[in-house]
Protein backbone atom coordinates (compact mmCIF):
# COMPACT_ATOMS: atom_id res chain seq x y z
CA UNK A 1 0.00 0.00 0.00
CA UNK A 2 1.25 3.41 -0.80
CA UNK A 3 2.63 5.19 2.73
CA UNK A 4 1.06 8.24 1.51
CA UNK A 5 -2.59 6.96 1.47
CA UNK A 6 -2.12 5.16 4.48
CA UNK A 7 -1.08 8.56 6.24
CA UNK A 8 -3.87 9.95 4.74
CA UNK A 9 -6.47 7.02 5.92
CA UNK A 10 -5.61 7.47 9.79
CA UNK A 11 -5.36 11.17 9.23
CA UNK A 12 -9.04 10.98 8.03
CA UNK A 13 -9.75 8.62 10.55
CA UNK A 14 -7.77 10.52 13.78
CA UNK A 15 -9.98 13.83 12.17
CA UNK A 16 -12.87 12.35 12.99
CA UNK A 17 -12.23 11.55 16.37
CA UNK A 18 -10.32 15.04 17.37
CA UNK A 19 -11.80 17.35 14.90
CA UNK A 20 -10.35 19.10 11.88
CA UNK A 21 -8.67 21.91 13.55
CA UNK A 22 -6.56 20.19 15.66
CA UNK A 23 -4.64 18.86 12.65
CA UNK A 24 -3.80 21.55 10.69
CA UNK A 25 -0.32 21.78 12.48
CA UNK A 26 0.42 18.43 11.24
CA UNK A 27 -0.51 18.93 7.25
CA UNK A 28 2.80 19.40 6.17
CA UNK A 29 4.33 16.20 7.38
CA UNK A 30 1.89 13.59 5.09
CA UNK A 31 1.78 15.65 2.02
CA UNK A 32 4.22 14.65 -0.25
CA UNK A 33 7.11 17.76 -1.12
CA UNK A 34 5.95 19.42 -4.35
CA UNK A 35 7.67 20.41 -5.83
CA UNK A 36 10.45 17.46 -6.06
CA UNK A 37 13.91 18.38 -6.03
CA UNK A 38 17.15 16.49 -6.80
CA UNK A 39 20.09 17.79 -6.06
CA UNK A 40 23.71 17.06 -7.36
CA UNK A 41 27.32 18.36 -6.11
CA UNK A 42 29.70 18.31 -9.40
CA UNK A 43 33.13 19.76 -8.87
CA UNK A 44 32.20 23.68 -8.54
CA UNK A 45 29.14 23.14 -9.81
CA UNK A 46 25.66 22.36 -7.59
CA UNK A 47 22.87 21.16 -10.10
CA UNK A 48 19.47 21.97 -8.73
CA UNK A 49 16.73 19.51 -10.44
CA UNK A 50 13.33 20.59 -9.91
CA UNK A 51 10.00 18.96 -11.62
CA UNK A 52 7.34 21.65 -12.52
CA UNK A 53 4.71 19.65 -14.70
CA UNK A 54 2.61 21.21 -17.20
CA UNK A 55 4.61 24.32 -16.82
CA UNK A 56 5.96 25.65 -19.74
CA UNK A 57 6.02 29.35 -19.22
CA UNK A 58 8.34 31.34 -17.73
CA UNK A 59 5.66 33.93 -16.01
CA UNK A 60 4.78 30.81 -14.26
CA UNK A 61 7.79 30.15 -12.01
CA UNK A 62 9.82 32.65 -10.05
CA UNK A 63 13.15 31.07 -8.37
CA UNK A 64 14.89 33.08 -5.73
CA UNK A 65 18.09 33.01 -4.42
CA UNK A 66 20.33 33.85 -1.30
CA UNK A 67 23.69 32.20 -0.36
CA UNK A 68 22.45 28.82 1.17
CA UNK A 69 19.14 28.22 -0.31
CA UNK A 70 16.50 28.77 -3.14
CA UNK A 71 13.05 29.87 -3.84
CA UNK A 72 10.90 28.16 -6.23
CA UNK A 73 7.22 29.44 -5.94
CA UNK A 74 5.00 29.32 -8.84
CA UNK A 75 1.50 28.40 -10.21
CA UNK A 76 0.54 24.74 -12.00
CA UNK A 77 -1.80 24.50 -14.19
CA UNK A 78 -5.61 23.61 -13.72
CA UNK A 79 -7.11 20.70 -15.05
CA UNK A 80 -10.41 20.28 -17.06
CA UNK A 81 -12.88 18.71 -15.07
CA UNK A 82 -14.03 15.95 -16.72
CA UNK A 83 -16.48 13.07 -14.96
CA UNK A 84 -16.25 11.63 -11.06
CA UNK A 85 -12.74 12.21 -9.66
CA UNK A 86 -11.33 9.05 -8.06
CA UNK A 87 -7.85 10.06 -7.83
CA UNK A 88 -6.05 13.33 -7.70
CA UNK A 89 -1.99 13.13 -7.63
CA UNK A 90 -0.76 15.70 -10.04
CA UNK A 91 -0.46 18.72 -8.60
CA UNK A 92 -2.37 22.21 -9.51
CA UNK A 93 -2.47 25.29 -8.20
CA UNK A 94 -0.46 27.79 -6.49
CA UNK A 95 3.28 26.38 -4.88
CA UNK A 96 6.38 27.58 -2.77
CA UNK A 97 9.26 25.35 -1.57
CA UNK A 98 12.23 26.52 -0.02
CA UNK A 99 15.13 24.25 -0.80
CA UNK A 100 18.42 24.45 1.46
CA UNK A 101 21.56 24.34 -0.63
CA UNK A 102 24.89 22.17 1.09
CA UNK A 103 26.90 25.02 0.20
CA UNK A 104 27.35 28.17 -0.40
CA UNK A 105 26.66 29.69 -4.25
CA UNK A 106 27.44 33.01 -5.85
CA UNK A 107 24.02 34.56 -6.64
CA UNK A 108 25.21 36.46 -9.46
CA UNK A 109 25.91 33.30 -11.63
CA UNK A 110 23.10 31.32 -11.36
CA UNK A 111 21.02 30.46 -14.01
CA UNK A 112 18.33 28.15 -15.27
CA UNK A 113 16.70 26.43 -18.15
CA UNK A 114 13.13 24.63 -17.79
CA UNK A 115 12.15 21.87 -20.62
CA UNK A 116 9.28 19.07 -21.10
CA UNK A 117 8.35 20.35 -16.85
CA UNK A 118 11.89 19.62 -15.64
CA UNK A 119 14.00 22.69 -14.95
CA UNK A 120 17.81 22.53 -14.02
CA UNK A 121 19.22 25.62 -12.06
CA UNK A 122 22.96 25.33 -12.43
CA UNK A 123 24.56 27.54 -9.50
CA UNK A 124 28.38 27.64 -8.51
CA UNK A 125 30.67 27.10 -5.36
CA UNK A 126 31.40 29.99 -3.26
CA UNK A 127 34.95 30.07 -3.58
CA UNK A 128 35.73 32.48 -0.65
CA UNK A 129 36.30 30.75 2.30
CA UNK A 130 33.50 31.28 5.23
CA UNK A 131 34.76 32.40 8.53
CA UNK A 132 35.67 29.18 10.86
CA UNK A 133 33.27 28.35 13.39
CA UNK A 134 33.57 30.54 16.48
CA UNK A 135 33.90 28.92 20.09
CA UNK A 136 31.60 30.33 22.46
CA UNK A 137 32.70 30.23 26.33
CA UNK A 138 29.65 28.94 28.70
CA UNK A 139 29.65 30.90 32.30
CA UNK A 140 28.00 28.53 34.86
CA UNK A 141 26.00 30.72 36.72
CA UNK A 142 24.93 29.64 40.56
CA UNK A 143 21.71 29.38 42.16
CA UNK A 144 21.44 32.38 44.06
CA UNK A 145 19.07 30.75 46.39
Amino acid sequence: MDPFKEMNQWKDNLHHFFGGDFWNEFEHLVEPRIPAVTIYEVNDKILVYVTLPGINNRKHVNISIDSYSLHVKGRFPKLKTQGELHINEIPRGEFSRKIDLPVAVQREKATAQLRDGLMVIHLYKNKKKSKPAKNIPVEIVEDES
